[in-house]
């Protein structure tokens, strides 16, 4: 019996300790900087990506991805479609801003500009260092995988 209540209040200090040392803010390094995020799916002006969509994301290896460094960022949307910036993120709100200085033209193709779109109008994300959603607003964002 003793035992038992020993055993029960240690763990009870343990679980209190370790819920006091863990925060609720994101690591915005871990989850952004270090790795090639690349394009899955998502969702775009309310409507999931199709399934031709998605295929298309695969076609090129060198295609519709982002990359963060500390403060800037570089992307490619189709083979001649790259873009570049300056990025923030809050993690604790969960907030992102992409701020587009390149020039970039690719209303030719109608998937990248809408992927664009929503690059270019980023406010929040979700995820984690293996999977991240950017949001420009409830009905669109992008799906990205640090693996392809």
């Amino acid at each position: 019996m003793k035992f038992n209540l020993v055993t029960t209040i240690l763990l009870l200090l343990l679980s209190a300790v370790t819920l006091v040392a863990c925060s609720s803010d994101d690591d915005i390094d871990d989850i952004f900087i270090g790795k090639t995020w690349y394009m899955s799916g998502g969702k775009l002006n309310g409507t999931d990506f199709s399934k031709e969509q998605v295929s298309s994301l695969y076609i090129y290896k060198d295609s519709y991805w982002i990359v963060f460094s500390k403060d800037t960022f570089t992307g490619k949307l189709s083979t001649n479609t790259s873009f570049s910036g300056t990025w923030e993120a809050d993690g604790k709100h969960r907030t992102l801003k992409l701020n587009v200085t390149s020039s970039v033209n690719c209303e030719e193709i109608l998937l990248d500009a809408n992927i664009f779109r929503v690059i270019k109008n980023v406010n929040r994300y979700s995820g984690d260092a293996n999977i991240l959603e950017i949001f420009s607003d409830d009905n669109s964002y992008i799906n990205m995988g640090s693996i392809r």
